[in-house]
């Protein structure tokens, strides 16, 4: 039997100016993100020391989410999977960028782009 812990967080709600519209990098927009990190080995006890704090990966992805100023989401979200993998030693990291129906794109509910990196 193969044991994995994965931690989620779903829909991290973060300000800042990515885009490749002009507009986008001046007035920002509201971004949403869903992370997925896996552990390198399956908690099998109660100890936070064998899993990760929730708050630590959100205070990180939000220190790297708002460092730069990115044209593409898809560039982004391969930056904070090998960052995260890096930073918390995981085993794989998937993040979901998301952003929702706003006045530059009319026609559109949401985007979103998603990487893994394993």
């Amino acid at each position: 039997m193969v044991e994995s812990t994965s931690i989620r967080i779903k829909n991290l709600k973060l300000y800042a100016y990515h885009g490749c519209l002009q507009e986008e990098r001046e007035k920002g927009q509201y971004f949403y993100l869903n992370i997925k990190a896996t552990l390198k080995q399956s908690v099998t006890d109660d100890c936070l020391d064998s899993s990760i704090d929730y708050l630590k990966i959100c205070s990180f992805v939000e220190t790297l989410f708002k460092a730069s100023k990115y044209n593409l989401l898809e560039s982004l979200s391969l930056k904070i999977c090998k960052k995260l993998i890096k930073a918390f030693d995981l085993s794989s990291v998937t993040v979901e960028i998301k952003k929702k129906k706003n006045s530059f794109m009319p026609n559109i509910d949401s985007f979103s782009s998603v990487v893994r990196v394993d």
